[in-house]
């Protein structure tokens, strides 16, 4: 059953579009997460689904019920928005109490919630505080309360960890996962950082520029992207993107040096780009330092220690090639390196429209 359904949703501000034909659905207690750079149209859609600007075409449903024509207070949507937007002159208490004050709750029940949420969040301490004695991720488990303590049928999450440093970010995410598994409701998260979404999303929507990318798990468009945009934007460090020719026997060609043998099974899919150039795609993950025969020689220009990992920097002509390993043994930056391709693992990208070759 489908919590959350866009049909051909569009949006125009004045004369620009800003999304065209949205069309994705939620599934019920799912954990959704839009992705995509800024400006690509991410907030735009939970406005829309919460009602907050109205929709220039297109239909929105809600558990069956077409929310376009609904006012906000009607949808039984909560949002979380990226500064928290507490009442600075209320305590934590009558912050999470006033939105179910405004549907008119009885006193004994508006009580009743707002301590069942405080506990499910470990701010039951705080219910007397004001927001200018919390700390940023104190305010941010009120901002998530005051929406938890409404039992919606649908959470939006507007970028809400943006705001907080790097170890309480990572500290948040593992808090809205269990949070999630506990309320089993279904939610709609947007943020810029991909991690975020790999690491929250049961399902991801990668938007570029209004529209739809692709919609999959996070495996899938880590290991099987649409185009190449997807798969550059999901994985870090980037995918190597190398631009070069496809030969018969089976061989990609690049820097007019190279050469790869490519695996047989792709001679089929690959005979129409025979003389044409694409891109190769490989993850810095499948290039290892060649320990006996080598595919290409490159000098090291760069290592870059991030504690379990190393990323590893060559220089390619104008670009740089990036490989991700676990030691640095026996490595200086300047030697000329031999490195290996797992090029079962390499993806293969139209030069003209940037799909992925082998999904076409």
């Amino acid at each position: 059953m489908s919590e959350l359904l866009l049909i051909k949703v569009t949006k125009y501000f004045d004369k620009t579009q800003i999304l065209k034909d949205i069309n994705f659905e939620v599934k019920e207690g799912e954990f959704c997460v839009l992705v995509g750079p800024s400006g690509c149209g991410k907030s735009t859609i939970l406005r829309l689904i919460a009602g907050l600007e109205e929709v220039t075409s297109g239909e929105i449903y809600l558990q069956g019920i077409k929310l376009n024509d609904l006012p906000p207070k009607e949808r039984d949507v909560a949002m979380v928005f990226q500064n928290y937007a507490l009442y600075p002159h209320f305590t934590v208490f009558e912050n999470l109490a006033f939105p179910l004050k405004l549907r008119r709750f009885q006193k004994d029940k508006i009580r009743e919630r707002v301590l069942e949420t405080a506990d499910i969040l470990g701010i039951s301490s705080l219910l007397q505080r004001k927001p200018k004695a919390l700390s940023g991720g104190e305010r941010q488990r009120v901002a998530l309360g005051r929406a938890i303590v409404r039992k919606p049928n649908l959470f939006l999450f507007d970028e809400p960890l943006s705001n907080l440093d790097a170890m309480l970010r990572i500290q948040m995410r593992g808090e809205l996962l269990k949070l999630h598994k506990n309320l089993k409701t279904s939610i709609l998260y947007v943020t810029h950082d991909q991690l975020e979404a790999m690491t929250l999303g049961d399902r991801i929507l990668v938007l570029k520029e209004g529209t739809i990318q692709q919609i999959g798990t996070p495996l899938q468009l880590y290991s099987s992207p649409s185009n190449i945009f997807v798969a550059g934007f999901i994985g870090s460090p980037p995918i190597n993107l190398l631009k070069g020719k496809i030969n018969f026997p089976l061989e990609f060609i690049f820097e007019e040096k190279y050469r790869l043998s490519l695996p047989d099974k792709w001679e089929k899919i690959l005979k129409d780009y025979l003389g044409k150039e694409i891109y190769l795609g490989i993850r810095p993950e499948d290039i290892h330092i060649a320990t006996e025969k080598e595919e290409i020689k490159l000098e090291l220009e760069q290592i870059e220690p991030t504690g379990g990992e190393i990323f590893l920097y060559f220089r390619l002509g104008e670009k740089r090639v990036v490989v991700r390993q676990r030691s640095k043994d026996g490595l200086c930056v300047g030697a000329i390196m031999g490195l290996n391709f797992d090029l079962d693992k390499v993806l293969y990208f139209d030069v003209n429209n940037g799909d992925n070759i082998l999904k076409s």
